[in-house]
């Protein structure tokens, strides 16, 4: 398995001028005050690895860290805040230029909250890139058994054929497997 505690942050993207498509890599996306960040310092185990802010559309780039300098993840802006940048230009822009390296996204949701359209768009442009989308359920300490079914039945009813993955970075569930499946796509 990957040591993902050796990422290190390599560099911040915007455009063609400065994406990387050197290597295999994976690609965390979804809506603003997801957690993606969050979860990538929780993956890495080093909490001070990503900028973690409480406002949402803060992350306007695609932010590259280096893994054991053979591959990359990339925590992409959030998506669904007013005040963001145009998200889904700069991740079609990005997926063109990649094409081929991209091996998987993981798609983070909120299962507190309902699905919007920019959920679905964002599932469709990926889909329309021929990419394997994996879910992944952030913040799962907060869901009693009611709401954790609720969750698998949108899964089953939307995402079916679609690995998921219920994840909490408060209290680790879910984490190991996460980074196990992650060590198996980017190799």
């Amino acid at each position: 398995m990957i040591d993902f505690r050796q990422a290190k942050f390599l560099k911040s993207s915007v455009d063609r001028k400065s994406f990387l498509k050197d290597r295999n890599m994976v690609v965390l996306i979804g809506r603003s005050n997801a957690g993606k960040s969050t979860l990538v310092n929780t993956i890495c185990d080093n909490k001070k690895l990503m900028k973690v802010s409480k406002e949402p559309g803060r992350t306007r780039q695609m932010n590259y860290l280096d893994i054991i300098g053979k591959y990359y993840i990339v925590d992409a802006p959030g998506y669904g805040y007013a005040g963001s940048l145009d998200f889904m230009e700069m991740l079609a822009d990005f997926f063109d230029y990649a094409r081929g390296k991209v091996k998987a996204i993981y798609l983070l949701l909120d299962p507190l909250r309902e699905l919007k359209n920019d959920d679905f768009d964002l599932f469709e442009m990926a889909k329309s890139y021929d990419l394997t989308i994996k879910i992944v359920f952030a913040k799962s300490d907060k869901l009693n058994a009611t709401l954790r079914r609720k969750a698998m039945q949108v899964k089953d009813k939307v995402f079916t054929n679609h690995e998921v993955f219920f994840v909490s970075s408060k209290t680790k569930e879910g984490i190991d497997e996460l980074r196990k499946d992650l060590s198996l796509v980017l190799n």
